[in-house]
């Protein structure tokens, strides 16, 4: 999947250098985090920022974050978008 510039955009407009990106184990969510990965590609040189944590083992419904959140703080994430259902 191809990738625009929104999200790169977003990550220079508010001064974030490190992406985390969360998705579902399903091919639609999956597919979402290669499309961002594909964005900061493209466009995050120009940016200043790069994808330093992605997860696309999500169960869909799952509620507890809290390795991927620890891992995230970690890797010095300073933005975080998902390709999760707002109802999962």
């Amino acid at each position: 999947t191809g990738g625009g510039p929104l999200l790169p955009f977003l990550a220079r407009e508010t001064g974030a250098q490190r992406i985390g990106i969360l998705a579902y184990n399903v091919p639609q969510s999956s597919d979402c985090l290669t499309g961002v990965e594909n964005s900061f590609e493209l466009y995050g040189e120009d940016a200043g920022a790069e994808v330093a944590f992605s997860d696309s083992s999500l169960a869909y419904g799952t509620t507890d974050l809290s390795v991927q959140v620890q891992q995230m703080k970690d890797a010095g994430v300073d933005l975080v978008t998902t390709c999760m259902d707002t109802n999962g």
